[in-house]
């Protein structure tokens, strides 16, 4: 019995320094993997983000209407683009192929909804033409300050 308690001792010794040096192992292991996903990070920050920009900036392009130009409308692309991340919202922003071309609806005077301008030439109807235009001029202005 004395013989079979000191194999096991000895068994134990050997399990538990063994355990000790694969603990020390794995704990060198760990700090290799911490200094190397730090290397990885300043990596991709300072290289692959410019990239990572140009990318969703393409994807981007591709989710403007194709029929048709972008409404002012947090429900279109590119403006409901930059409600969705922050970083989505500075690429969005400092993309001009984005904010090339806009659809501004102008309603036109006396009705509710969004219909082309006729500006009539007849000297008549140059004052009617003026107030229109300027009109026009103060809704393109606020509409412009929106944004």
């Amino acid at each position: 019995m004395l013989i079979v308690s000191r194999r096991v001792a000895l068994n134990f010794t050997e399990i538990n320094d063994e355990c000790f040096i694969l603990e020390e192992r794995l704990k060198e292991l760990k700090e290799r993997r911490e200094r190397v996903e730090g290397e990885i990070k300043v990596y991709y920050h300072t290289m692959l983000s410019p990239a990572r920009a140009n990318i969703l900036c393409d994807i981007f392009s591709h989710c403007l209407p194709v029929h048709r130009n972008s409404a002012m409308s947090a429900l279109d692309s590119p403006v409901l683009l930059i409600h969705i991340f922050i970083s989505w919202r500075s690429i969005v922003l400092h993309s001009s192929r984005l904010w090339a071309r806009w659809h501004i609806p102008l309603a036109a005077a006396g009705r509710g909804r969004d219909s082309a301008i006729e500006f009539p030439t007849y000297p008549f109807q140059r004052e009617a033409s003026d107030i229109q235009r300027e009109n026009v001029s103060c809704i393109m202005r606020i509409r412009c300050e929106v944004i």
